[in-house]
């Protein structure tokens, strides 16, 4: 593990602390790997009309069920938000052809320990255009990360069509008591949806037939989770694009997790992280883990489907649990450290507690 400088959440400008000042995890310990102590609430299809693009995008909300009153700020514990009520956002956005479903074993731990989670779907769902009477399968959205970009550049934008909404979305939510904290906003994806979060968190981009690179950071989102990113090549992303993102991002991919290509290979996947600038970012290597292991769906993982996407996996459906669980770890920590800023959570991130009670199948690195 490279040494940790901890510095401000979501602000890379502020001073930064040494690791040494935070919290010592035990040795080999698992953070948060259980379910948290929040009942989970769903509403599985709430839809918005987008008519300057005309389109209608759909959204799966998730959230902790509070009691009446709000909360009571609790740093470093599950109660995590402020005496207001408040609760930090995470949004998820799926990997090719997938929909609002998808990756429910990561958004549900997530919600589990105090996370709202709003999850879209986007346009290349294969359910969305298949519900629609067209015939659409995996190979069709998957050409469209290949040959489309304005494909990629409307996932960028129905992500900021939510987050202009974020009102309206809270209104579905029963009690006052759980409230969305604007100023406590993350994003994942999965794949695509790596790329689409790659966008959000300012990566510049080059696009054909644009005269320049171009970015679609948002500023309201303060941390970034890519599970399974591309690297340079796909998506108009290259060698360079990752240097202007400066928000606290993690990165994560494992030894089987191939893009299709021979020179899409997993250490393309974390490319990305030798560009990145310094200060909070963290990339997770699962020794073992295929590309559906990121979308925290173990059978498929276990059975190495979606070729030519994903490499067969030999590994069995406890193993593939057990890389999920180290997935959970690492996210929760790290969602915890940068938008409920718990020392604990920061400290186990700068620590070898994760690599230890994985016996060194994950390795964790920082700058």
């Amino acid at each position: 593990m490279a040494a940790c400088l901890l510095s401000t959440a979501g602000d890379s400008s502020a001073a930064s602390t040494s690791a040494a000042t935070e919290p010592a995890p035990a040795a080999g310990a698992a953070y948060k790997a259980e379910a948290g102590p929040f009942e989970i609430q769903t509403i599985e299809s709430i839809e918005y009309r987008d008519t300057r693009r005309q389109k209608t995008l759909s959204l799966r909300l998730q959230y902790p069920k509070y009691p009446a009153s709000p909360p009571t700020a609790n740093v470093g514990g599950n109660t995590t938000s402020r005496s207001t009520g408040q609760l930090p956002l995470i949004i998820f956005s799926h990997g090719a052809g997938g929909s609002s479903n998808g990756a429910l074993s990561l958004t549900r731990h997530w919600v589990s320990h105090g996370y709202i989670t709003i999850q879209p779907t986007h346009e290349d769902s294969i359910a969305l255009r298949r519900g629609r009477s067209e015939r659409y399968t995996i190979l069709d959205a998957l050409r469209t990360v290949e040959q489309d970009p304005q494909a990629w550049v409307d996932r960028a934008r129905d992500i900021g069509f939510l987050l202009d909404r974020l009102e309206q979305i809270e209104e579905h939510l029963p009690s006052p008591a759980a409230r969305i904290d604007p100023g406590r906003i993350g994003m994942a994806g999965h794949s695509f949806g790596a790329m689409t979060t790659m966008y959000l968190a300012g990566a510049t981009i080059e696009l054909p037939g644009a005269p320049k690179a171009q970015t679609f950071g948002d500023g309201r989102i303060r941390t970034f989770l890519a599970l399974s990113p591309a690297g340079p090549g796909r998506m108009g992303f290259t060698q360079t694009s990752a240097i202007s993102i400066s928000r606290p991002l993690m990165l994560m991919t494992g030894s089987r997790d191939g893009g299709g290509r021979s020179e899409f290979t997993p250490q393309w996947r974390l490319s990305s992280f030798e560009s990145l600038p310094p200060n909070d970012k963290y990339a997770i290597w699962i020794e073992g883990a295929g590309h559906m292991t990121f979308a925290g769906d173990a059978r498929r993982a276990a059975a190495g489907r979606l070729r030519p996407f994903a490499r067969p996996d030999p590994r069995n459906l406890d193993q593939q649990e057990q890389f999920i669980r180290y997935i959970r770890i690492a996210s929760t920590a790290f969602w915890d450290a940068y938008l409920k800023d718990d020392p604990l959570a920061r400290g186990y991130l700068c620590s070898e507690a994760l690599e230890q009670y994985s016996q060194q199948v994950v390795d964790l690195r920082v700058k």
